[in-house]
Parts: C-alpha cells; sequence; structure tokens
C-alpha cells in the first residue's frame, strides 16, 4: 500500500524517482492508483496504442454539487547521456531552493499538486461549499495519463 504523503515536495520527488520515459509510466500509474483508492477514488487502466492510462473517480459522500477532474501526464521524454547530469534526472534532487529532474516542470510537481489536493478535500481541509463557489462549470473528465497524446483525436 503506497504512503499517503502529505507534503507536495516530498511527493514531487517521490513521482520524479519513476523512470517513466515515454511510453513507459515506470511503476507511476500504480503508484497514483494506490494512492488514490486509499482516498475512496475507483481506478481503470486503460492502454491504447501502447500507452497507459490511469482514470480515478471519486463518488463523495456528501453533496458536492460540481465535478472537479484533473488531467495530467507523468511521462517524461528521455534524458539523454546521464552522465552530463549535475545530478541523477531521477532524483529530484533539491539545489538552491529548485526541484532537480525529468518532469519536475513538466509535469510531475502538478500531479503532485492535484493529489495533495485530493488528499485535503477528502480529509475535509477544503469544505464543500467552498470548492463549490470555486467551480462555476462541471468539467466532464478526470484522468492521470501515462503519455501526452501524439494526435488529437488519439487518447494517450
Amino acid at each position: 500500500m503506497t504512503k499517503l504523503i502529505d507534503d507536495p515536495i516530498v511527493l514531487t520527488k517521490k513521482l520524479i524517482g519513476f523512470r517513466s520515459i515515454t511510453p513507459d509510466d515506470g511503476g507511476s500509474l500504480e503508484f497514483i492508483s494506490s494512492f488514490v483508492k486509499q482516498l475512496g477514488f475507483q481506478t481503470k487502466v486503460s492502454s491504447t496504442q501502447g500507452v497507459t492510462n490511469l482514470f480515478a473517480r471519486w463518488s463523495p459522500k456528501s453533496g458536492f454539487k460540481r465535478t472537479l477532474a484533473f488531467n495530467g501526464h507523468v511521462d517524461v521524454v528521455p534524458p539523454g547521456e546521464e552522465n552530463l547530469w549535475d545530478s541523477d534526472p531521477f532524483s529530484g534532487n533539491i539545489i538552491n531552493s529548485r526541484i532537480f529532474g525529468r518532469g519536475s516542470v513538466d509535469m510531475k510537481s502538478s500531479v503532485a499538486a492535484f493529489l495533495i489536493a485530493l488528499k485535503e478535500i477528502e480529509e475535509g481541509l477544503i469544505d464543500k461549499e467552498t470548492l463549490d463557489r470555486t467551480l462555476e462549470e462541471d468539467v466532464l473528465l478526470d484522468q492521470f495519463s501515462s503519455t501526452k497524446p501524439s494526435e488529437p483525436d488519439v487518447l494517450g
């Protein structure tokens, strides 16, 4: 079972640690699935053209009026010659208050923020009235994708 991390920096470092080089998710989707299942989400894994996607859906116990969706990816481009890096591109090293590594900007840090937000909503740290007021329109799709689509009509 995945430990529910509540620090976005620690969670970002954890996600960077997965060698999720396109199209391989490197185990990151299993980690994310385990994380959200502990928050009461139902998950479904789907593969299309060698690309794996994780869909996570949560049906809250109490009266949320709106749908909140996060869409992201956890794949990264190859790091090239790793000996040219100052540190391991999958370490998530913090240097001068910045996290370095593949996915630190695009987009593992954002996925970490998604997961922390979901955890805080589930724990009641964000009340449903505030959330309902914040969300002005329903969003239909909630997806964590292991890769970016290469074609607009292909989910991947």
